[in-house]
């Protein structure tokens, strides 16, 4: 099941910059595939620790894991500039991945997650 709506959120000590990405929720993992061009970010379902969604300014992510800083600084982001916004972080014990989801995609990304990767995604 692919998404092609999301946002993906390159972080750089304190500074985040987003590019457009695919989302792909498929047989044993999750992919991100950057666009128009990056390397794909992969992260398997056993590897998935931890998924957050929030519905707020910045993104939100599980205690004791790699996470995005408490400082991150999103505001040279035009579409991210939304009061609110639709945020999915990804979470394993070496790395994230945060993603801005469309508003008509939440649903379905938030429950392709938690059906193939078995892990109740927070909120």
């Amino acid at each position: 099941m692919s998404f092609d709506s999301v946002r993906l959120l390159q972080v750089s000590g304190s500074k985040g910059e987003d590019v457009d990405a695919t989302l792909t929720v498929g047989g044993t993992s999750i992919v991100v595939t950057p666009h128009p061009k990056g390397t794909p970010l992969v992260m398997s379902y056993k590897s998935l620790a931890a998924a957050t969604f929030t519905q707020d300014r910045l993104p939100k992510s599980a205690p004791n894991l790699p996470a995005p800083p408490a400082d991150l600084d999103v505001s040279r982001n035009v579409l991210l500039r939304r009061p609110v916004k639709n945020w999915l972080v990804l979470q394993s014990k070496t790395t994230f991945v945060i993603l801005a989801l469309a508003d008509g995609d939440v649903t379905r990304i938030l429950s392709a997650i938690e059906t193939r990767a078995h892990v109740k995604v927070g909120r």
